[in-house]
């Protein structure tokens, strides 16, 4: 995950939600690295669509926020020990909007 394109993208999207296209322009970085990136951390939890806009001309896209605000990892006498604190404003509102689901009968 050391790679400059997913450090961009999880630096992007810490403090603020931006779509991808976002982080192509801020980063300079290719639009098949940063697609192929997003999905990947979306499907790994570290990435969550924290909206979905559609636009005048009815083409929609995502805007995504990092899910952790830190992450440690430490490889020491033969253990490997990874600390994650989530970004709470993400963890918050996913969690509101999982509770606010109802199951319908």
């Amino acid at each position: 995950m050391a790679d400059d394109c997913a450090l961009a993208i999880l630096k992007g999207t810490t403090d603020k939600a931006c779509s991808a296209m976002e982080i192509v322009h801020d980063c300079g970085l290719p639009p098949s690295s940063v697609y192929r990136r997003i999905g990947e951390f979306v499907d790994a939890g570290l990435l969550a669509v924290d909206r979905i806009v559609i636009t005048k001309e009815g083409k929609k896209f995502s805007i995504y926020r990092s899910t952790v605000r830190e992450i440690h990892a430490e490889f020491k006498s033969g253990e490997f020990e990874l600390n994650v604190t989530p970004n709470e404003d993400v963890v918050s509102k996913l969690t509101r909007l999982w509770g606010s689901m109802r199951l319908e009968k």
